[in-house]
């Protein structure tokens, strides 16, 4: 552009899978699971990675279908926000992905000894719990995640984003009712709104994230943590440092880092995709960093997930 005019313009069309890639995309839909699984056409048993979306809830394929693109076997897996799945992100049940471990399980082309979980934002967070939860995940790739259990996301009573046994866990809620409420207040009357504070006052309560501390070192695996300095949705960052913090207490066997990004905010992920949009949802909320931070953030630790998942799952 130049002088509020467009002087140049071009289109780029970003393919997740080649047209004439030997990679089956495999719908699931029954036994309670709902998912896309990619996996290479070629006999073989395969690393394997469930792939996890955040809170925006659905079923997202094309981060899934990039990784299978590598040689891996994928499970894009979809926990709330399509029928018959729950409507909102609360009380989402563990007893669900263990369900679709088992399925992987039962897929002659899933190497059952190298299977990962990867996910981001509140997907990071569930990715770490499930590590901790499940001795068949033997890595975790988790992007700008949480180190506590936090509250799900509902308008109603404060409630768990998961639960075991019918049994919300223990969870930090986001500040109080009334900042909770003045926030999205803000949002809807003035514009995008940063919910970064909310969480680090969240994390004040140190009752409460005592008791919804993610048991990180019980992940039967290496871990790796991805995070933007400058994340205005929650603290990924402080929390990877928290993640990283137990670690080392707890003498994790296995390897373990952090890749934490300067000016990057919420938006890294797997790379090449837009990063011009700087807030989302309906609450319009700011994602933090720079589009530039973002993009680097993205492709520059996308290398280095491939070369840990190939490290890892070798």
């Amino acid at each position: 552009e130049g002088g509020g005019d467009v002087l140049v313009s071009t289109d780029v069309e970003r393919l997740f899978l080649l047209p004439d890639s030997e990679i089956v995309r495999q719908s699931v839909r029954g036994e309670g699971l709902i998912g896309t699984f990619f996996y290479p056409a070629a006999p073989g048993s395969y690393p394997t990675a469930i792939v996890l979306g955040g809170s925006e809830g659905g079923l997202s394929e094309s981060n899934a279908a990039t990784l299978a693109s590598h040689g891996y076997a994928t499970l894009a897996l979809a926990y709330f926000g399509v029928e018959p799945l729950p409507d909102t992100l609360v009380n989402i049940p563990l007893e669900y992905f263990g369900h679709a471990i088992n399925w992987l399980a039962d897929q002659e082309v899933v190497d059952t000894e190298r299977i990962a979980v990867i996910g981001r934002s509140k997907g990071g967070e569930l990715a770490l719990l499930l590590g901790a939860t499940y001795p068949q995940i033997k890595a975790v790739v988790a992007y700008v995640p949480s180190a506590v259990v936090w509250a799900g996301f509902s308008f109603g009573e404060s409630a768990s984003s998961w639960s075991a046994d019918d049994t919300g866990l223990d969870f930090v809620t986001m500040g109080s009712a009334e900042s909770r409420f003045s926030s999205l207040l803000r949002s809807l009357l003035r514009g995008p709104v940063a919910y970064q504070p909310g969480f680090l006052k969240g994390l004040e309560n140190e009752k409460a994230v005592r008791a919804a501390v993610i048991p990180v070192e019980n992940i039967n695996g290496p871990v790796l943590l991805i995070s933007g300095k400058d994340d205005q949705v929650w603290p990924s960052s402080v929390m990877s440092d928290m993640v990283i913090a137990r670690l080392t207490e707890k003498e994790h066997p296995f390897p373990f880092e952090h890749l934490d990004y300067e000016e990057a905010g919420h938006g890294i992920w797997v790379p090449y995709q837009p990063t011009t949009t700087r807030e989302v949802g309906r609450s319009r909320m700011i994602l933090g960093g720079t589009s530039k931070a973002d993009a680097f953030a993205s492709t520059d630790s996308w290398e280095k997930v491939l070369t840990f998942l190939e490290r890892t799952l070798e």
